[in-house]
Formats: C-alpha cells, structure tokens, sequence
C-alpha cells in the first residue's frame, strides 16, 4: 500500500498507539447520541481507543469538547492532534448511502467487530474520538446540531463555501446559539474568489 499517500504514517501510528477498539449500540449510546434519536431512530456506534505511551486527559487541550463535522483527511488530522492534546472529539457522520466518511473504505482494512471491518486509516485517525450519526439535510437535522452545540467549544467542517448556511447551520446560525463558540472552515481554495467551490481534500492545506 505504498501508493497510498501517508498510509505508512498511519499505519505505524496504529501499531503503536491504539490497544483496542470498542464499540457500543444505540443501548449505550456516546454523549448526546439520545438527541439523534429523536428523530431518526439512530442506531448509531461510538469508536473509542485507548493510547497505550501517555494519558490524553493530561494535555492542555483537557475540557475543551470538539465538534468535526469533517471528513476525509484535512478535518480529521487537525482532530485527530486536538485529541492527542487532550481535546474530547465527536465525530458526526451523515446517514445513508455516500455521507459517512469515505475512509471508512480505504485498503488496507482491519476487522473491528463481527462482520465489520474499517480502513486502518480510518481507525488511526479517529482513535480516542466519539461519533454518532447525524443527517443534516433531514427536516430536523439543523435542530438537533443546534442543541448539540451548546455544550462544544469548537466545531470543525470541511464543507464547500455556502454549504453549512444552507443547511441552516452556518457559522451565524451556530454561534447564535452558543456565543463563544469558535467555528473552523476547511476548504481547498479559501471562502472567495474564482476556485472557492471547486473541492479539495489534501492534507497539506497551507
């Protein structure tokens, strides 16, 4: 899997850091997994880790909650070292065909459970993070993110310019609803200009 930009990192990351996996079913649902239920019937996971060379609870970042909207790699990077200064992450990932994150797919993949398996990319970059599902372009979707971030410091997305507003969860629809919230866009050619809708997803954004 040399061919795959950065998968050596990860991999190694993997095998160094991560001791286990474990995995929970809408009966022991991650922190304010209930709020999904209340309109989509969720029958959502969490994915947790435990790092096996230092505690993450020690790190400057202890008591700051992450909200990654993200995905791909630029988001989940910039997370996945928020986590790592001690940040608690949730991860939220859009339901149905197409709006998980696509990593979940990349080779080469590892067995995370019965008759499941993951990129071991996926796993590397979100070990030590919560996640639930969420559908932001469902009718009630924009409400339940309204609720949940009340209770985060940060929220991290990825998305094209526009996108978040038209959801109804753009960066004034959310502070709106929690002043002090600090809102990060990530996008590969900036908010404006003549290639600010044109996707991008590299890691080595300047």
């Amino acid at each position: 899997y040399d061919g795959i930009p950065g998968i050596s990192y990860f991999l190694d990351f993997l095998k160094r850091y991560v001791n286990q996996f474990s995995y929970c079913s809408s009966t022991q649902p991650p922190t304010h997994a209930t709020l999904c239920t209340e309109y989509n019937n969720d029958k959502g996971y969490c994915f947790q880790a435990s790092f096996s060379e230092e505690s993450i609870n020690m790190g400057p970042l202890n008591g700051i909650r992450v909200l990654d909207l993200s995905r791909l790699l630029p988001g989940p990077v910039c997370t996945h070292l928020l986590t790592r200064l001690g940040a608690t992450v949730t991860k939220i990932e859009g339901k149905g065909s197409g709006q998980a994150d696509y990593v979940r797919d990349l080779p080469p993949q590892i067995r995370v459970g019965p008759n499941r398996k993951h990129g071991a990319m996926f796993e590397a970059l979100h070990a030590g993070k919560q996640g639930l599902s969420l559908d932001l372009k469902h009718e009630n979707g924009a409400s339940v993110l309204k609720k949940l971030v009340k209770n985060f410091d940060v929220v991290v997305e990825g998305n094209r310019p526009g996108v978040m507003e038209r959801l109804g969860v753009g960066f004034d629809d959310l502070r709106r609803e929690n002043a002090g919230l600090i809102y990060c866009s990530l996008t590969g050619y900036g908010q404006d200009g003549p290639w600010a809708q044109r996707a991008g997803h590299d890691v080595n954004y300047m």
